[in-house]
């Protein structure tokens, strides 16, 4: 019996140490910009998908905005070589794609 009772013991506080983990993760990634909901029927299962899902559209948000401007880059690049002049608007999409990088990455670390 005592055996039992240990091990239930041992059993809630993994659980407890478990939920402390999962709040300081989603804290964390709030705080750094994830957007991440708050279920009513809160539990391990529903708690790890939330983050994850949170965690995942923050960082492929971030990916596109990475990869908009890397294409951009090599765009300008190419007609620099051909010496092309470069059209207003292409810098200006260059622009917006620095700015939108910029507000990724200061709300994502």
């Amino acid at each position: 019996m005592r055996r039992i009772s240990d091990e239930l013991e041992a059993n809630r506080k993994s659980r407890r140490t478990a939920w402390a983990t999962l709040q300081r993760l989603r804290k964390f990634l709030e705080a750094h910009g994830a957007r991440i909901v708050i279920l009513d029927d809160r539990t391990f299962e529903t708690e790890g998908e939330a983050i994850e899902s949170g965690l995942r559209r923050t960082i492929e948000g971030r990916d596109i905005v990475m990869l908009s401007l890397i294409r951009e880059l090599l765009t300008l690049r190419k007609e620099g070589k051909k010496r092309k002049p470069i059209d207003s608007r292409r810098l200006q999409k260059l622009r917006l794609s620095f700015d939108l990088l910029v507000w990724a990455l200061a709300n994502s670390y």
